[in-house]
């Protein structure tokens, strides 16, 4: 395959939003000759012209967050696909891959560690599934709760050990799982379990998603999780939706 020339036209998603009101012109914005831009400038390593994307689309306003969210995130599904059907191989979906991680860091970057944190944030932590690579879903999940005001410690590849052991030494009011495959489904139960026999937070919340959810929506509760999300914006949502809540009941879903 020519990696300059990605085949076909990109898929546009369906709006997040309503149809009506800024949300919807924001959206509108990022258009599918955008999604097919920024494939392209990543299948070529191209990181100016994915830079220059970005500083278009933010200077007309549309915020990081719908970056993330509607630009980022679909292109990166897009390579999962293009890899899935044999239309482009490892090593150009390996970089190109490592391009958008390169972009999620400039555009959303961390907080500034000596800045004094905030007392009152709400505290999530943010890990795969052992065993589990979703590394690129796992730093804009991250960087989503963050712009949303949480305090958020993540890693790209903890062991059970050290989510138990994180989970039992620092008060979170969530843990999330970022799954990426229905195989890694018996370790997700063995982690929410894991993490409620731990926690020093004895109500704490445990919401699951990433890409196995699209296959099996049932995931999330077949793992005794409280919250099951298909978005980083819906994550964010039913977060906020669980710590006000009492546990029990019906999986809270996006």
């Amino acid at each position: 395959m020519n990696p300059a020339a990605p085949p076909g036209p990109f898929p546009l998603p369906p709006s997040r939003h309503s149809a009506t009101g800024l949300a919807a012109a924001l959206h509108e914005r990022i258009g599918a000759a955008d999604l097919q831009a920024l494939t392209q400038a990543t299948l070529q390593d191209d990181i100016d012209a994915a830079r220059a994307l970005c500083r278009r689309l933010k200077g007309q306003g549309v915020p990081v967050r719908t970056l993330l969210a509607d630009l980022v995130t679909p292109v990166a599904r897009h390579l999962g696909d293009l890899w899935g059907g044999d239309a482009c191989d490892f090593v150009h979906v390996t970089i190109a891959t490592s391009l958008l991680r390169r972009l999620v860091l400039e555009i959303a970057p961390p907080p500034d560690s000596d800045a004094p944190a905030d007392a009152d944030a709400r505290r999530i932590m943010l890990v795969p599934v052992p065993g589990s690579q979703h590394t690129l879903g796992l730093l804009v999940l991250s960087r989503y709760f963050q712009l949303a005001g949480w305090a958020v410690w993540s890693t790209p590849c903890a062991t059970l050990a050290e989510v138990r052991d994180q989970a039992g030494q620092v008060w979170f009011d969530v843990v999330g799982f970022s799954i990426g495959s229905s195989l890694h489904a018996p370790v997700l139960a063995d982690a929410v379990a894991t993490v409620r026999a731990s926690s020093v937070n004895p109500d704490v919340r445990v919401i699951v998603g990433g890409p196995a959810l699209l296959d099996d929506d049932m995931l999330g509760q077949s793992a005794g999780a409280d919250g099951a999300a298909l978005d980083a914006e819906g994550a964010v949502r039913i977060a906020r939706v669980l710590v006000g809540k009492v546990r029990g009941g019906s999986l809270v879903t996006s």
